[in-house]
């Protein structure tokens, strides 16, 4: 009995999908141990928080962060994959393991739309090589065990592709509609996808014309529209009721072109030259955007809670647009390298250095596949197929594919350069990396030898350009080690978070960062001596590092030096107004050096030094006017030295700070004897008598009756 011949490509297929599976299970495993597994940094905590969040409906934000308020603002980064994830973490319990399991899966799901889509445009052998260079890229296997929207990204360009595909097929408005609703499903994902609507209706109106079907292009465009509003409406329509703000899905458009377009612009860094002086802070996270909103509103002479964030949208975008327009030649140079960067050979860092995850992991580093690689054998592919198309489709597919990368790559051009923003373009340069491979097989197998050996000739001569780093750039090892090294310290694992920012700081000994987190794992070890000294190796490094201020606060608290730690809170607050943790702490210290005066002084007191007290206690006044018994000292000596006047007002002062201070009570009715003020001695009595009660101190409630009732007694003789 022989085996159906039609099942054959099914049976691969499966194949395929359980070696890849199998890929996944092991990596999977592998990165359980990651520091960052359970403790995502920066992004991924960001979308992980969101995910949450919206699951349990507890939005206090993660220890040491600010409140980003997702709800009461417009999406600020694309809501697509938190919502994704948040049902991730509804199906496997909230499972980290499960999460990217999930993710996993889809990857597998991938692989199958990329057989059906080379199936389509070219033949079997095509789709199942597709699927099988799908099913084993390392990259789409790296970025599904993160908590990052490529998985998804790469899920919308496979189906994006299939519906223009069905739609060719067919040019009917379903179609149409389904398409749209396809582009609109992906701008959620990401919104710069949008800039390729153009360039797919082109194509649409080119596929139009070539069937004579111009008049029925304008309808079947309005429907693809339309599916794309009935996606994004919704995002749009709550931005507007959550936030009272107009933003299409998210307000980062403008910051991404900004960091991309200001005089310290590199490319590849997300800087923002005034983001001390808007907010100060030395970096930012998504978590900190909305303190950057109000610190340009503030900039603009707005008021913080009335600056909307569409606003501050715009104020990024005008001064890139303005900063651009100023400097055209840097601007285009910087443009050329950007892309020679996004088609380039090297993995750039954008939230996390993918170059190092990759070479430290047994599993990734074993899988060929390096981009350089990739983009050789698609252009080869490319230009070899675009020859030998078979049918009319297959011609019109290619251009879509063509129309695609195009407007995705112009959509990214203004930003930084980033392996995870060309992840998009991937699958479709490997569907024509397949069908080179599949033609240059064929080749062989035919035995045209000759025309194989020179097409593998070209590919290599070609890999030899693109492999070529033609813009330097070289991954941050330090930033790598870094971010472990946050994620250890963030679970509690303090010698493995010192040990890594050590070896960051091997490899840039001058980060402030990395200087100021380890000083702080060194102090909550208890050795604040060498955690001092690192904080003052940030400060040398950034001078204005907040962070490094109010770690070496702590460090003088924790030796007694209050004086030197409330200069350095003071001085955190000075450059980060309002920081919550330092007006706690600053507090703390002067109520400290309010104590140390207040020793002193009583001390001086009891030495017969009254002028010394007088000094050193009206210092400890300064420092924590809130103290009760401060004030009442302060009265005691001014008492002493016959400033009666004086002393009365500070005993007063302590009562109001705490009404049921006994010695404060029996000081001021005193006070007033001595002044011979009769009628507020007696008031003063009576409130005594009231407090004394409440206290259960009967000997000095009669006491202080005794004195009300000889007071009234003389008042009515």
């Amino acid at each position: 009995m022989t085996a159906d011949p039609n099942r054959r490509p099914w049976w691969i297929l499966a194949l395929i999908l359980v070696l890849g599976a199998g890929l996944r299970l092991a990596y999977l495993v592998e990165i359980r141990d990651a520091p960052d597994f359970t403790k995502p940094g920066r992004d991924a905590l960001y979308h992980d928080y969101w995910a949450r969040a919206m699951l349990s409906g507890d939005w206090a934000p993660p220890p040491g962060k600010v409140d980003p308020e997702i709800r009461t603002t417009p999406y600020m980064r694309p809501p697509g994959y938190p919502f994704f994830l948040a049902g991730a973490y509804a199906v496997t319990g909230g499972s980290y393991a499960g999460a990217r399991a999930v993710q996993m899966f889809l990857g597998l799901i991938n692989a199958v739309l990329a057989f059906w889509l080379g199936r389509r445009l070219f033949d079997v052998a095509t789709g199942l090589t597709f699927a099988a260079l799908m099913a084993f890229y390392w990259m789409f296997i790296y970025y599904e065990g993160e908590l990052h929207a490529p998985v998804l990204a790469v899920t919308a360009t496979l189906a994006l592709l299939l519906a223009c595909r069905h739609w060719s097929e067919s040019p009917t408005l379903p179609r149409a509609f389904a398409a749209g609703a396809v582009l609109g499903l992906f701008v959620l994902v990401r919104p710069n996808v949008l800039v390729t609507a153009p360039f797919l209706l082109a194509w649409m109106l080119w596929v139009s014309r070539r069937r004579g079907e111009v008049r029925r292009f304008l309808v079947q465009a309005a429907m693809l529209v339309f599916g794309v509003a009935v996606t994004v409406g919704p995002v749009t329509l709550r931005n507007q009721l959550a936030a009272g703000d107009r933003v299409l899905v998210t307000t980062n458009a403008g910051i991404n072109l900004y960091v991309s377009h200001n005089p310290e612009a590199d490319g590849v860094t997300s800087v923002i030259p005034e983001l001390r002086q808007l907010t100060g802070l030395a970096g930012w996270t998504c978590f900190e955007y909305p303190e950057l909103v109000r610190g340009i509103g503030r900039e603009l002479g707005r008021s913080p809670d009335e600056f909307r964030h569409s606003e501050a949208s715009r104020y990024f975008f005008d001064r890139a647009v303005e900063w651009a327009w100023s400097h055209p030649r840097r601007t285009l140079t910087s443009a050329f390298e950007r892309a020679l960067l996004f088609w380039g050979p090297a993995e750039v860092s954008n939230d996390e250095v993918v170059h190092f995850d990759r070479a430290s992991s047994p599993v990734l580093r074993t899988l060929p596949g390096g981009f350089a690689a990739v983009l050789a054998l698609a252009v080869v592919g490319a230009v070899g197929s675009f020859r030998r198309l078979r049918d009319q489709l297959s011609f019109e597919s290619w251009v879509l594919i063509a129309a695609f990368v195009a407007g995705y790559f112009a959509s990214v051009l203004p930003t930084l350069a980033a392996s995870r923003y060309r992840v998009p373009v991937i699958p479709c340069l490997l569907l024509f990396a397949a069908w080179g491979l599949v033609r240059w097989s064929r080749l062989w197998r035919r035995g045209e030898s000759r025309q194989a050996v020179v097409a593998a000739l070209i590919c290599v001569g070609l890999y030899a350009v693109v492999s070529r780093p033609w813009v330097a750039y070289t991954p941050d090892e330090a930033a790598w080690h870094f971010n472990l090294a946050v994620a250890d310290h963030r679970s509690g694992k303090l010698e493995e978070a010192i040990a890594g920012y050590r070896r960051a700081l091997e490899s840039d000994s001058d980060d402030p960062d990395a200087h100021s987190n380890l000083g702080s794992a060194l102090l909550a070890r208890g050795d604040t001596d060498t955690a001092a000294e690192h904080f003052r190796a940030a400060l040398a490094a950034s001078p204005d590092h907040a962070d490094a201020h109010f770690n070496l606060g702590l460090a003088l608290a924790a030796d007694g030096r209050m004086r030197e730690a409330a200069e350095r809170f003071q001085r955190t607050l000075e450059i980060r107004p309002g920081d919550e943790a330092a007006l706690r702490h600053l507090a703390t210290a002067r109520r400290g050096l309010a104590a140390s005066h207040n020793q002193r002084g009583r001390e001086l007191a009891q030495a017969g030094d009254l002028e010394g007290a007088l000094v050193e206690l009206t210092a400890a006044v300064e420092l924590d006017p809130s103290s009760a018994p401060l004030e009442n000292n302060l009265g005691n000596v001014l008492a002493i030295l016959g400033r009666l006047p004086d002393a009365a007002v500070h005993f007063r002062r302590s009562l109001e700070l705490d009404p049921d201070y006994l010695g404060a009570h029996r000081n001021l009715v005193r006070a007033y004897l001595a002044l011979e003020h009769w009628s507020e001695a007696a008031a003063a009595a009576a409130a005594g008598i009231e407090a004394a009660r409440r206290a259960g101190e009967e000997a000095l409630a009669a006491e202080l009756e005794q004195i009300r009732s000889q007071l009234t007694a003389g008042s009515r003789r």
